[in-house]
């Protein structure tokens, strides 16, 4: 992860990672004490407010199954941003809730044959 040096009073309007990357972007929204993350495409700086674009929540599921629920474009006051980082684009930043469960009700299979597998085993030794 790469920290991204962002201010409303940046040179250009455009905040937009390398080729391959995403924006990770903590923000403190005004009426709570902690603060939330959003990852998103790129961000346009317009005044002094920050429009985030193709934004996305992570979400847990079961580990390598994560996936990222869109939420669309979001707008920020420049204020509220904590901070902001590039990173390379996650494999669930793209993959559908559906596909998620797939894989782990696949991995709990699997999971349950592995142990089937080795009760066998322990019950011939």
């Amino acid at each position: 992860m790469e920290k991204v040096d962002f201010s409303v009073q940046a040179a250009s309007p455009m905040v937009a990672p390398k080729d391959g990357h995403i924006l990770r972007v903590r923000f403190k929204p005004s009426d709570r004490a902690e603060c939330d993350t959003v990852f998103c495409d790129f961000g346009v700086l317009s005044g002094k407010s920050l429009h985030l674009v193709n934004c996305r929540c992570k979400t847990f599921v079961m580990g390598m199954a994560d996936y990222a629920v869109r939420i669309g474009d979001m707008t920020l006051p420049g204020e509220q941003v904590v901070e902001m980082f590039m990173l390379p684009t996650p494999p669930w930043y793209h993959r559908r809730e559906e596909d998620a469960l797939a894989m782990a009700e696949q991995r709990g299979r699997l999971a349950r044959d592995v142990g089937d597998i080795l009760s066998a085993l322990a019950a011939h030794e």
